[in-house]
């Protein structure tokens, strides 16, 4: 069931809702037009979370939806700074999807360290002396995880274009098939 409470800050002008919806209430412009209630849509910043626009004495303020859901129906008794999507969908502002958080636990959570791996790390391609290809990794250190080589030996046969440890390693720009 959709819960609405009042923005703080915002009180008779905005609501949000525990399913991450703003509302805007009806009031009479500067110029006297009347503007009816109704529900405001979210953008998406460019880190992905959505936001809403909000006007208060003719000041627009830009706010991230999950953090109003967070204020308005999380209790948040540690004073914690920051909030958590639980499934790591930055548009799932459900409050029952939501948690607050220290930045250590934010940055961990998850998937966090697989995401980062695949956008930072090097790519890497394992073959066998004779030079058939074994398989690809998105970073040294997954592959020294999953081939049981210590990342010193695939940074080395990197380096001098040698097996070791029984396998040749290469850089590579893209993989093509993740074991």
């Amino acid at each position: 069931m959709e819960i609405w409470k009042p923005i703080k800050g915002y009180e008779n002008r905005y609501w949000i809702s525990s399913e991450g919806r703003v509302r805007r209430a009806s009031y009479v412009d500067t110029i006297g037009r009347t503007k009816k209630e109704r529900i405001l849509r979210a953008t998406v910043s460019g880190n992905g979370y959505e936001k809403v626009g909000l006007t208060k004495n003719g000041v627009k303020a830009t706010k991230l939806v999950h953090r109003l859901v967070g204020e308005a129906f999380l209790e948040n008794p540690e004073n914690l700074p920051m909030i958590n999507h639980k499934d790591e969908n930055k548009r799932n502002n459900n409050a029952e999807n939501l948690e607050w958080c220290d930045s250590t636990y934010n940055n961990n959570y998850g998937t966090c360290s697989y995401r980062q791996a695949r956008t930072k790390g090097r790519k890497v391609a394992q073959f066998l002396p004779s030079g058939e290809f074994v398989c690809d990794y998105y970073s040294i250190m997954e592959a020294s995880r999953r081939a049981n080589v210590s990342a010193g030996s695939i940074c080395q046969s990197l380096t001098l274009g040698k097996p070791t440890n029984g396998f040749l390693w290469k850089d590579t720009k893209e993989v093509k098939v993740y074991a």
